[in-house]
């Protein structure tokens, strides 16, 4: 009787184990509903920051906005995309980053290297332009949005 009841215990504990998790996977529609959120927060901490009037700011922008979008897009990326339309999620992921690391620099930059800051801003906005098309693939509303993360 002892070998029933221990079999027993083992193979409900067995299917109760089977049963958590399974049905609490993020469908795609959750993850941009949470994704859009996160970036709909991100995007107005950036509003607050402002864009750039002159070369001169550039390194105050680039010291405060990478934070923020570092921030959003690690928040995103711990989502946990399911496969449909994983390869939408992951390039505007990887693209954010990218533009990130090509704008971290500039807080450093010497604003009268004029020349290196603008060659540094149009690869920022080919990588961000290249997220932002991956964005809308997937089918974010928010997030990729022009001018935002």
């Amino acid at each position: 009787m002892t070998t029933f009841r221990s079999t027993s215990v083992v193979v409900l504990f067995a299917l109760a184990l089977a049963g958590c998790g399974g049905d609490d996977a993020a469908t795609k529609a959750d993850v941009i509903a949470d994704a859009d959120k996160i970036c709909a927060d991100g995007n107005k901490e950036l509003e607050a920051i402002g864009d750039p009037t002159s070369v001169e700011e550039v390194p105050d922008f680039a010291r405060r906005s990478v934070p923020v979008v570092e921030s959003v897009i690690d928040k995103i990326e711990a989502l946990d995309a399911p496969e449909e339309g994983k390869a939408d999620f992951d390039t505007f992921v990887r693209s954010t980053r990218e533009a990130v690391d090509i704008v971290r620099p500039l807080a450093d930059a010497d604003p009268s290297d004029e020349a290196a800051i603008q060659e540094a801003a149009t690869k920022a906005d080919a990588a961000g332009t290249k997220g932002e098309q991956a964005a809308k693939a997937y089918g974010f509303k928010e997030c990729g949005k022009e001018g935002g993360i």
